[in-house]
């Protein structure tokens, strides 16, 4: 077994160590996160699924949220990169409200969300990234006196 980053756990495949990232730690609701699965078996379908860690479930209350999986096939639709070569790429928008009722607190904000990568053939990686409030943009307009 390989450890490829501290939050992350991968499991050693024929192919290598399957592994899953994100293209950054951290996202603010409405922003979509890029997803990247490694070294499964090409060809393979891999369902991902994301969760709110239990120890960290964010700030809309009550239990932690389980959000839809979904399934890509190595080099087939929804697969970004397009080729059959063990890596699949994907994204997901960061929810923007509570439920899809239009408001309340995001879903997940604040939270730590975990996040799984199963390969049809058994290989299993996952990895974890958080959302991020919106932080205001401040400008500065400096005129000469």
């Amino acid at each position: 077994m390989k450890k490829v980053s501290k939050v992350s756990t991968d499991i050693l495949s024929d192919e290598g160590v399957a592994s899953v990232t994100t293209d950054l730690p951290d996202y603010a609701p409405g922003e979509t996160a890029t997803i990247a699965a490694s070294d499964f078996t090409p060809g393979s379908t891999i369902t991902f699924a994301i969760a709110d860690l239990p120890s960290d479930p964010g700030d809309d209350g009550g239990a932690p949220d389980v959000y839809p999986h979904w399934s890509v096939t190595d080099g087939g639709i929804g697969d970004l990169d397009g080729a059959v070569n063990g890596q699949v790429v994907t994204s997901w928008l960061v929810p923007t409200d509570d439920n899809g009722t239009g408001s309340g607190t995001p879903d997940g904000l604040n939270a730590t969300l975990d996040l799984t990568a199963t390969g049809s053939d058994g290989q299993v990686a996952r990895t974890t990234f958080t959302d991020a409030r919106n932080t205001p943009t401040v400008s500065l307009e400096v005129s000469a006196v």
